[in-house]
């Protein structure tokens, strides 16, 4: 968000305040929790980026909200499927999901 105003390639206040957000919350949890719910938030943060690029493909709301543009949508796509991969993965090796997969 703070990038995309900084060299013009932002679209919308809206699009740049929700990643600025996103962006606090993942060092907040980095610093609260040392990286404990990284996968987590990976995984989830992929599939949130991975929807903003279908939602534009798709013309539903948050394309329409955020003013994406097409190559948002392939950055997202992108930056999405490799996030949700590598949350994943992270997941799969942490003693956290082999907890909750033994119950």
């Amino acid at each position: 968000g703070l990038i995309g105003q900084r060299i013009g390639l932002s679209t919308s206040t809206a699009y740049d305040v929700f990643h600025i957000a996103f962006g606090i919350l993942a060092l907040a949890a980095v610093i609260v929790q040392g990286g404990k719910y990284a996968g987590l938030f990976n995984l989830v943060f992929g599939a949130i980026d991975l929807y903003q690029g279908i939602a534009y493909d798709a013309a539903l709301f948050l394309s329409r909200l955020f003013a994406l543009t097409r190559f948002d949508t392939v950055v997202h796509y992108i930056l999405g499927g490799i996030l949700f991969v590598a949350g994943l993965l992270q997941l799969k090796r942490s003693p956290m999901a082999a907890a909750t997969t033994t119950i």
